[in-house]
């Protein structure tokens, strides 16, 4: 009985957690929910394949300049990308910060480095306009990803206008 309820408490500490973290990335003014998968995993301990994600995405054109991707994954983590910029499709890299729920919330010492190969409408005829496309398809390569030095994957996510 007593391990059952500490197991409770870690859950509910958890989701306590998650929660705030999901306050303090209010959107401005669009928001984006939806999901896909992380893939193509190079050099990382986790994930070793295809692992399934549920996502947020914040754009810096139509917020405050500053772009937010939030990561749920299956296996019980969270993590949170903000970068200072707009995530336009380029071959730049660009550098942001990372926050993790793993059984507690950190800071990745790891900074992330985010491309984007893609942004597109749904259909893919265009390149996704903030501020009037209500479906987009993001295609995210990370860097340092989950905070793990040398690890990168490629996060493709589909996505909804939410706000």
């Amino acid at each position: 009985m007593i391990f059952l309820i500490s197991r409770l408490a870690r859950y509910a500490f958890r989701l306590a957690i998650v929660g705030l973290l999901a306050l303090a990335t209010a959107p401005a003014h669009a928001e984006y929910m939806g999901g896909g998968a992380i893939s193509a995993p190079y050099n990382c301990s986790w994930p070793t394949g295809v692992e399934m994600t549920r996502a947020r995405y914040i754009p810096g054109e139509t917020a405050d300049g500053f772009s937010h991707v939030t990561l749920n994954f299956a296996v019980g983590g969270l993590n949170t990308y903000t970068f200072r910029q707009d995530l336009t499709p380029s071959r730049q890299w660009r550098r942001g910060m990372g926050r993790a729920v793993w059984g507690e919330m950190y800071f990745m010492t790891r900074s992330p480095q985010v491309r984007v190969p893609r942004r597109h409408d749904a259909v893919f005829n265009a390149l996704a306009d903030m501020e009037t496309s209500n479906d987009i398809r993001l295609r995210l390569r990370i860097r340092n990803f989950n905070g793990e030095a040398g690890c990168s994957v490629t996060v493709s996510l589909m996505l909804h206008r939410w706000d």
